[in-house]
């Protein structure tokens, strides 16, 4: 089983892309914290949403939300000049809003908290 439980801190704009076939895909970093003293550490997971909750997560996240995100978590190793590089990633099953939804956004009516829909209803093809 790989089942990854973040809490954290968007350190950027969530960025939303389509795939090929059209599926919406959401993406951003988050800094997630652990330890204390010289024991603290920080970790920088890229998280990974898709279909219609990856359009919501788009348009009601922003830098500086604090979430919780719940997913399979993997290794993705990347080479550039002549390094290698390994960065963590998560495919998020569900994502809890610890902060308000983004207000700033000339899209978002009224102050109340956004409820995602449940992943069962979405009828979507994974693009990798």
């Amino acid at each position: 089983m790989n089942k990854w439980i973040l809490s954290g801190t968007l350190t950027e704009e969530p960025g939303l892309y389509f795939s090929e076939s059209g599926v919406a895909v959401c993406s951003f970093t988050i800094v997630a914290t652990s330890g204390y003293g010289k024991y603290f550490k920080k970790i920088y997971p890229q998280v990974v949403t898709f279909g219609k909750v990856a359009e919501a997560h788009a348009k009601n996240l922003a830098k500086g939300s604090k979430i919780v995100v719940v997913g399979e978590g993997y290794q993705k190793k990347n080479k550039s000049k002549g390094k290698t590089y390994h960065n963590l990633q998560v495919k998020a099953e569900t994502i809890e809003y610890l902060s308000n939804i983004n207000q700033n956004r000339p899209d978002t009516k009224d102050n109340s908290e956004y409820e995602p829909p449940a992943l069962e209803d979405e009828d979507f093809d994974v693009p990798f």
